[in-house]
């Protein structure tokens, strides 16, 4: 509660969070960085609309995109996940 407070007082915050449930519960607006660097801002919904979903998982050469849990396989197309082939050791 300090940054509600001082949000309700209409005080600017800077915030820094890993998590993006407390910025959007907190912020107005938000500034994403990446390698040091402001990768994009705006509100919270202009960023959310901006950065499409990815999901990055590894599979076993020895498997197939077609092994996957079906969760996994609702999340492959939609989200534009990518699946990395990983030789056997």
């Amino acid at each position: 509660d300090l940054v509600r407070a001082l949000r309700a007082e209409g005080t600017t915050v800077l915030l820094t969070t890993h998590y993006l449930e407390e910025a959007e519960e907190l912020a107005d607006r938000l500034a994403i960085l990446h390698a040091g660097r402001i990768n994009v801002t705006g509100t919270v919904e202009e960023v959310l609309a901006s950065q499409p979903a990815r999901i990055s998982f590894r599979l076993p050469a020895s498997h197939r995109p077609e092994d996957l849990p079906p969760l996994a396989r609702l999340w492959a197309e939609p989200a534009g996940a990518r699946a990395d082939r990983l030789a056997p050791p």
